[in-house]
């Protein structure tokens, strides 16, 4: 998820310098430390451009993420294979999160490491409100 976020990130700066054509090197130089990527650079010199971010994005999405046949059959069991978009990447990885959550949660529950009954109706309060997601980690997700 943090590469979608990268490429947001670095659209956005793209977009900021289209719109003022002129970064403040001088400045970003003293705050940023040394390192061999530097985004500002590149936007400047015309290495770097929505086009690329784009392309990059698109490749991680298609060639590596829906390769994947745990995500691949899970598209397939909500009937979404075929609308599946870049920009639903958050979604699915909020899904995924879920899942291995709730999953964590009724292991939890099941080992009996829990003593308070608060505790206990809450998880399983939570567990009964989430149903739908306690299955989807053990089927889809936990396949590479």
């Amino acid at each position: 998820m943090r590469y979608f976020y990268s490429f947001d990130y670095l659209i956005n700066m793209i977009n900021e310098y289209n719109k003022n054509e002129n970064f403040d090197l001088n400045e970003s130089k003293k705050k940023r430390k040394k390192y061999k990527f530097n985004p500002k650079q590149l936007i400047k010199n015309n290495q770097l451009s929505i086009e690329t971010i784009s392309l990059y994005r698109n490749k991680l999405v298609n060639q590596i993420l829906l390769n994947k046949t745990g995500i691949r059959d899970f598209l397939k069991y909500i009937n979404y294979i075929n609308n599946f978009d870049i920009y639903d990447v958050s979604w699915l990885f909020s899904v995924i999160v879920k899942s291995k959550i709730i999953n964590k949660c009724k292991k939890v529950l099941e080992l009996g490491l829990i003593t308070n009954n608060d505790i206990i109706r809450k998880v399983q309060n939570f567990l009964e409100d989430n149903s739908s997601y306690i299955y989807f980690d053990e089927v889809f997700f936990s396949k590479s």
